[in-house]
């Protein structure tokens, strides 16, 4: 943000810290970055509070389940460059074969968002997007099982608003008389 504000966040077994540096009239800094300032800061904090005690390895939940996922799309297992994740169970993508780019890319299972405090709540916005797709004739979008606009793209402005949230899209495809309907999508807005 052009160097108005600079924010670093670590956590290890037992403490979770934040950094911020900027000026609280929020002016320009001199080239002070997260990696510059506020890292620096956060290192010093995490040796204090570290000090005379055994630093232990995170927990690691048995509900993790790892999957392959392709680095592109996030897809499962394909013809793809990919690498390990790992997802709570019931989280992870699923392979669909039958109609693999047919699905939301944005906002993912699990989603967090916060509302940005320096910007007004009604001129807030969120882009869901499907996977890129040619044969896209229009897109029917829907938030909490009501529809909340239509599109002739793969991408929808959706105006943000707390609370839990689930999307879908009704997908209409050239040369398809049968729509795509979307997995349904659960997150949540701070």
């Amino acid at each position: 943000s052009d160097y108005r504000d600079a924010w670093a966040v670590g956590f290890n077994d037992k403490y979770t810290v934040g950094v911020w540096i900027g000026n609280m009239d929020y002016a320009e800094m001199h080239e002070v970055a997260g990696s510059s300032g506020p890292a620096l800061i956060l290192r010093s904090v995490f040796n204090e509070l570290n000090r005379g005690r055994d630093v232990r390895p995170l927990y690691f939940s048995d509900a993790l389940i790892k999957r392959r996922v392709c680095i592109d799309d996030a897809s499962s297992q394909g013809d793809c460059e990919s690498r390990d994740e790992w997802f709570l169970s019931g989280m992870h993508p699923e392979v669909t074969h039958h109609d693999a780019t047919i699905r939301l890319r944005k906002p993912s299972a699990g989603l967090m968002l916060a509302m940005d405090p320096r910007i007004p709540d009604e001129h807030e916005y969120f882009e869901f997007a499907l996977m890129d797709n040619q044969s896209i004739v229009s897109v029917d979008w829907y938030v909490d099982g009501k529809p909340v606009g239509q599109t002739g793209s793969n991408k929808y402005q959706w105006k943000v608003s707390r609370g839990k949230h689930q999307v879908y899209a009704i997908v209409h495809l050239d040369g398809r008389i049968k729509p795509v309907i979307t997995d349904i999508v659960d997150y949540v807005v701070h």
